[in-house]
């Protein structure tokens, strides 16, 4: 499960990350037009933070869950000795 959410996560972060120039601002490695689209449209830089806080989580749950999957058969038995 925390697989799929990293994924839509980073799906999520990919189109935040895109709407500048679909909003009409071409070239936001230019100051001004970054800052200009800051004060139009502030919601989605936090909104990103937030996506990839999220992703972030999941990735960390998604590492355990896989370590724990892929744990030779050896050392899982020494776990449970």
């Amino acid at each position: 499960m925390a697989v799929i959410i990293a994924g839509l996560g980073g799906i999520t972060w990919f189109a935040l990350e895109l709407l500048p120039p679909v909003l009409g601002f071409d070239d936001t490695d230019n100051h001004a037009v970054s800052l200009d689209y800051l004060r139009q449209y502030p919601q989605f830089y936090p909104l990103a933070g937030v996506v990839l806080f999220i992703m972030g989580i999941a990735f960390v749950v998604a590492g355990f869950a896989v370590s724990d999957a892929l744990a030779p058969a050896w050392a899982v038995s020494l776990a449970e000795a």
